[in-house]
């Protein structure tokens, strides 16, 4: 039997550790910027262009152009511009502090499932509830402003709702929820919300077992069927991206998976998913009490997660797309612990319940810490002036590589050379990449200038091209691209224009950044 958290003391604790250090990592970067909020990922801005083309009647991030550049089929919907531009801009950070305190308030009502409340382990229950969510990366996921933090809530209330209906409980709307919301977040969420729907079936809810089914499938569908009647694939662009890189590599879909694998434990992100799967794996094999109790099928749940995201999933970039995983298996591991921890004496049990958040922290956090906030300085210093070159100097269409930002509250068409918002340039990157490919394309939309990093597109540069010079930031870069942007007249005639946009636009540069003419002001 669950102990009840009667005062909400682990809940309180948990929200408050997450949202003091989401305001630590806040004021770093405001520090930075001085003062200026900004995110650390440009990947936010498309998300805000995506739902400002929405909001315009469209679907992609110029009104001419129809394309899937969110990786969410959700999360632009949220972000719809109810309100003026300058707090739009704020919604992201509105939703990600909205997941922060679900998240946090989930994990403690998991560490409550374990039994943490008892007079036992009550101790143990607190630090477990004030470590996780800093730790488990809820705070600095929050900070990106993206829809992780959003999934990871969706992915805990099915792992709670699991653990409740499996203990004879009756959680349907939490677990329903879950259910719903995880894949339409993020598309690995269909993972866990299947799986959930497998123990409906198992534990013979057949009825549930279709309701669960109908709503983590039927919103996927209608979004794909939507997508193919405005005349784009059925999957979002950055899902072909990693479809188009496996068919490049000639590989079939085991093989990939295999090679996925390979690289992700080749991280250490992916060895700690690892390390949490095999030990979930050893809870069941060791322990009688659950493997021949109700909680069985959880870790069962749990062991085929983790694997699925290792061999289908990726791992990285801001440690956000393996929050939503590992916050369920360290919770789910945890929660196993508590409920045999009548057989471990208390030394073993604190020191496996510390490890398993001490282990996170030590390689996610110094990480946390020194790049985080830089990236938003880093951010507000590139993305942010170059929009400002785009959009108050320049005011014509551009085509870039980093499209949040620019595309964003910009009347102009933006040309997307990555391809998230472009699936002609996707596969002309990707497939054929032949010298000169961006110039159809920049003709084709009338891009007066190309912002680019020369690194990622040395290909793509077309041979009427006339280099302007390079935009360069002092500082260090975070997880930007790069830290020097070249930028191009796409044709001879555009140079009078480009070149009068940048002399009025250089003048008033940050003083850690400068833009260093190849080209002669005359």
């Amino acid at each position: 039997m669950t102990q009840p958290d009667e005062n909400g003391g682990l809940v309180v604790t948990a929200v408050f550790a997450g949202l003091a250090f989401l305001m630590f990592l806040e004021i770093s970067a405001l520090q930075l910027t001085d003062g200026v909020f900004e995110y650390p990922l440009d990947d936010v801005y498309i998300h805000l262009a995506m739902a400002e083309g929405i909001g315009n009647g469209g679907y992609g991030i110029n009104p001419d152009e129809y394309s899937s550049a969110a990786s969410s089929a959700l999360y632009p919907l949220l972000l719809l511009p109810v309100f003026p531009a300058d707090l739009q801009r704020y919604l992201p950070l509105f939703w990600n502090l909205t997941g922060l305190v679900l998240s946090a308030t989930l994990w403690a009502k998991l560490l409550v499932e374990g039994g943490y409340t008892s007079a036992r382990l009550r101790p143990i229950g607190y630090g477990l509830a004030f470590a996780g969510p800093i730790a488990l990366l809820m705070s600095s996921t929050a900070f990106l402003g993206m829809e992780h933090t959003l999934h990871a809530a969706a992915s805990l209330a099915i792992l709670l709702g699991l653990v409740r209906h499996l203990r004879g409980q009756t959680p349907w709307l939490l677990l329903f929820a879950g259910i719903l919301l995880s894949p339409v977040l993020r598309y690995e969420g269909l993972a866990l919300s299947v799986l959930a729907c497998g123990v409906l079936f198992i534990t013979g809810h057949r009825i549930k077992l279709l309701i669960g089914l109908l709503l983590a499938l039927a919103p996927l569908a209608l979004f794909s069927g939507f997508l193919t009647s405005i005349g784009l694939d059925a999957l979002p662009n950055s899902i072909q991206a990693k479809q188009l890189i496996a068919a490049q590599a000639d590989l079939n879909f085991f093989q990939d998976a295999i090679a996925k694998f390979r690289n992700n434990i080749s991280t250490g992100g992916g060895m700690i998913l690892l390390g949490f799967v095999v030990a979930i794996w050893a809870v069941l094999a060791l322990s009688e009490t659950i493997r021949n109790g109700p909680l069985k099928l959880l870790a069962l749940v749990l062991i085929t997660a983790g694997a699925g995201h290792l061999f289908l999933g990726q791992i990285g970039w801001f440690n956000r797309y393996e929050h939503y995983i590992l916050v369920v298996l360290v919770a789910g591991f945890i929660l196993l612990i508590g409920s045999v921890s009548e057989t471990l004496k208390m030394p073993v049990l604190a020191a496996i319940t510390s490890f398993s958040l001490l282990v996170p922290a030590i390689w996610y956090l110094p990480e946390v810490v020194r790049d985080f906030p830089v990236s938003a300085r880093a951010i507000h210093h590139q993305q942010g002036q170059m929009s400002a070159f785009a959009k108050q100097h320049l005011n014509a269409p551009i085509a870039v590589n980093d499209i949040g930002r620019l595309a964003w509250n910009n009347e102009n068409h933006v040309l997307d050379l990555w391809g998230l918002a472009s699936a002609e340039a996707l596969a002309l990157r990707l497939v054929e990449n032949e010298a000169g490919w961006a110039d159809p394309l920049v003709n084709r939309h009338s891009a007066q200038v190309a912002m680019i990093y020369d690194k990622w597109f040395d290909q793509a540069v077309g041979p009427d091209w006339v280099r302007l010079g390079e935009f360069r930031l002092k500082e260090r870069r975070g997880f930007l691209g790069s830290d020097v942007v070249a930028f191009y007249a796409t044709a001879p005639e555009h140079v009078p224009a480009a070149m009068k946009a940048l002399e009025s636009w250089v003048p008033g540069l940050d003083p850690l950044t400068y833009f260093e003419y190849t080209r002669k002001i005359e």
